[in-house]
């Protein structure tokens, strides 16, 4: 490859230095648009064809990166429907309710209700124990504070 790209450059420098070189005495051509007539000599001629070339594959890269953008997002925009799609029917809810709401507080648990450090369960044989205990094969029985909604304030509120 590296052989190759040097011989196109070699072959481009050569095509430039025979129309440099070689047209450099022949008069301009003129070229009538309508509403002016534009001279331009054989070597700008070339460049002005360059330029337009290099315009072309340009316009080109940019619409092959566009159009594979545009794919990347179809295909991943279609597994994301077949993935919500193939999700349980309680999972929406049961989704909800685990996310953690961003725009209120999370409740504290009383004072009350924290085991005592000192022991090795947590609580003792004359305390009861709060809430459903957690099975092992069933997460779902964890009480979070996110479970347990507050009543909002009573009274007048600000805003």
């Amino acid at each position: 490859m590296l052989i190759l790209g040097l011989l196109l450059i070699i072959v481009a420098l050569v095509v430039f230095g025979y129309l440099f070189f070689g047209t450099s005495d022949l008069e301009p051509l003129q070229i009538d648009l309508g509403v002016f007539t534009v001279e331009l000599t054989p070597l700008h001629l070339f460049l002005l064809g360059a330029a337009t070339l290099v315009v072309l594959v340009l316009g080109l890269l940019l619409l092959t990166l566009g159009l594979r953008a545009s794919r990347r997002r179809q295909r991943e925009v279609k597994e994301l429907r077949k993935a919500v799609e193939q999700r349980p029917a309680g999972g929406a809810a049961a989704s909800a309710r685990d996310r953690a709401p961003v725009d209120r507080e999370v409740p504290r648990a009383p004072e009350a209700s924290t085991p005592d450090r000192g022991s090795g369960t947590g609580h003792t044989e004359d305390q009861p124990v709060e809430g459903p205990t957690p099975d092992a094969a069933d997460h779902s029985s964890i009480n979070l504070p996110t479970d347990h909604r507050e009543d909002p304030p009573s009274g007048p509120r600000r805003g």
